[in-house]
């Protein structure tokens, strides 16, 4: 997890001391003019200095995703989003297993990984973008880190300047909820977020019910502990998201109330994202299940099969959940998910060489032969080619 932090003593001097604030009407700070920079002399400037510094660790960060794919769909979709801004927004994709997403001031925009395994189309993917294009564009961050200054210690100023970036000190979930708590948004920012994306969501092009079905997916998520009778289950993974953006039934209404009124699109909207994710899904994925958050990856996994086209990936990562929990008869259930990934759409290679290892172990030689060929037979370039070719050949 990227964990560097930044050199609080400057920080303390970019905030300290006496600034001056740009100011325009309606909320006291206005809206961002394309090629907008703060004038040198505010401390708008001071935090868009730090968001830089923040921004060029990030750019070099090994959470850095640096697929091509996924790259230059979401710089696509952040560059149709944000039209007039295209220019000023950076996108970024970050191996974090989380739902998020954030606009920092300066204009980088992470989109962390656990979202993009949680959104079903394009079209929910750009309703996130798309809020988050208003966050930046309408300064809701700057409003939000004047007030934490003027209402709150300092602890809290510099946790959410790294925040806004993408490069929060993530290395522990529990300051994740922490910054979570610190960067929401007042309930304005939020409706002016959730009306302007729409609006960009729709004039884009997208699916206009999308918005909504986000959110009624953060809600499922939510309430999977009574769906799956879980005692103590808890979606830390959405809690980050949830903390700085509220989901409520209301605000789902509002978003669907909204599409029903919106124009259809002329044309079918773009789905790009499980072809553009074909190379680091099953990484992401699998993130998911070293969180080491068996109850609540299971219940994520069990809702993505709802509607899956490619299922053998994710009966492939509730097999690696069980095995690497490795209680009780959790091998077999291993096995069994590992099974299933292999007769299902998307199978991954490493499904049959689990398999095959699975059945090796237990004295089942024959049939775990079987599987190790059909292993070669979907991987034929495998780094342990020469290791199966041996376990063929016993």
């Amino acid at each position: 997890m990227i964990a560097r932090r930044l050199g609080a003593a400057a920080i303390l001097a970019l905030l300290a001391g006496c600034v001056t604030h740009e100011t325009g009407p309606s909320s006291g700070i206005a809206t961002a003019s394309p090629g907008y920079k703060p004038n040198v002399k505010t401390d708008e400037a001071g935090i868009w200095l730090t968001a830089d510094k923040a921004e060029a660790e990030l750019r070099d960060s090994a959470n850095r995703v640096r697929d091509p794919a996924i790259n230059a769909l979401v710089s696509d979709m952040v560059c149709t989003l944000a039209a007039e801004y295209c220019g000023d927004l950076r996108p970024y994709v970050v191996r974090l297993p989380h739902f998020n997403a954030t606009a920092s001031p300066n204009g980088s925009i992470s989109i962390w990984s656990g979202l993009l395994i949680r959104a079903r189309t394009e079209s929910e993917l750009a309703a996130v973008i798309g809020h988050e294009i208003t966050h930046y564009a309408r300064r809701h961050s700057l409003a939000r880190i004047r007030n934490m200054r003027e209402n709150t210690d300092l602890a809290a100023v510099l946790s959410l300047l790294g925040a806004t970036t993408g490069v929060a000190q993530v290395a522990e979930l529990p300051h994740l909820m922490a910054v979570g708590n610190i960067q929401a948004f007042s309930r304005d920012n939020e409706r002016e977020s959730d009306e302007d994306g729409f609006n960009r969501l729709v004039k884009a092009g997208y699916e206009p019910s999308a918005a909504a079905d986000v959110w009624k997916r953060i809600l499922d998520l939510r309430k999977a502990k009574h769906e799956f009778e879980y005692e103590s289950y808890e979606d830390r993974t959405v809690r980050l998201f949830v903390a700085s953006h509220p989901p409520t039934e209301e605000r789902e209404k509002s978003l669907r109330e909204l599409a029903e009124k919106a124009a259809k699109p002329t044309k079918p909207p773009p789905d790009r994202l499980r072809e553009a994710l074909t190379a680091v899904r099953l990484d992401f994925l699998l993130d998911e299940v070293k969180l080491g958050q068996f109850r609540e990856s299971k219940a994520l996994f069990e809702l993505l099969l709802k509607d899956d086209p490619l299922p053998g990936q994710i009966y492939y990562a509730l097999g690696e959940l069980y095995r690497k929990r490795a209680k009780d008869d959790d091998e077999l259930v291993a096995m069994s998910y590992f099974h299933q990934a292999c007769e299902a759409a998307g199978a991954p290679p490493e499904a049959f060489r689990m398999v095959g290892t699975i059945r090796w172990r237990r004295g089942e030689t024959e049939q775990a032969k079987e599987y190790f060929r059909r292993y070669l037979n979907a991987a034929p370039n495998a780094g342990d080619r020469a290791l199966i070719t041996h376990y063929l050949g016993s």
